[in-house]
C-alpha cells in the first residue's frame, strides 16, 4: 500500500507542476504581452500618464477580446467542451466577448473623432478587464 500512496502523491505533484507552468505561461505571453497597448500607450503620453491617458480610448475592450479569444481557443482545442464546467466557461467567455464588442462599436464614435470615454465608461472597461482576466484564467485552469 505505501508504494501506491507514493505514486499517487508523485503524481499529484507532477499535475501541480503542470498546472503551474501553464498558468505561468497564460500570464507571461497571454495577459502581460496583451498588455502592451497599454505600454505604448504610457510611452506616447509621456509625462501626463493617467488612468484617462491610458485607457481613454476603451483599449481595455480589446484587450479583454484578446483575452476571451485566447481563452476560447484554449477550450475548443482542450475538446473539453462536452464536459459541464467548460461548457458554462465557453458560454461565459462568448458573453463577455459580446459585451466588449458591443461596447466597443458604440463608444467607436468617440474614438474616431480622438475623445476619450466618460469616467463611467472607463471604469466600466477596467470592470470588464477584470472579468475577462478572470473568466479567462478559468478557462486555462479548464484546460488542464
Amino acid at each position: 500500500m505505501p508504494v501506491v500512496r507514493v505514486v499517487v502523491e508523485l503524481a499529484a505533484q507532477a499535475e501541480e507542476k503542470r498546472r503551474r507552468i501553464r498558468v505561468t505561461k497564460w500570464v507571461i505571453f497571454t495577459v502581460l504581452f496583451g498588455l502592451f497597448p497599454l505600454l505604448a500607450s504610457a510611452i506616447a503620453v509621456e509625462n501626463n500618464i493617467s488612468t484617462e491617458a491610458l485607457i481613454g480610448h476603451a483599449e481595455l475592450y480589446l484587450i479583454a477580446s484578446v483575452l476571451i479569444g485566447d481563452a476560447l481557443g484554449r477550450i475548443w482545442n482542450a475538446r473539453a467542451v462536452a464536459r459541464e464546467w467548460s461548457i458554462v466557461c465557453f458560454a461565459a467567455l462568448a458573453l463577455v466577448l459580446a459585451h466588449c464588442a458591443l461596447k466597443f462599436g458604440t463608444l467607436a464614435e468617440h474614438i474616431r473623432d480622438c475623445q476619450k470615454i466618460c469616467p463611467e465608461q472607463q471604469y466600466a472597461s477596467i470592470f470588464t478587464f477584470v472579468i475577462s482576466i478572470l473568466v479567462s484564467y478559468w478557462a486555462v485552469e479548464l484546460e488542464g
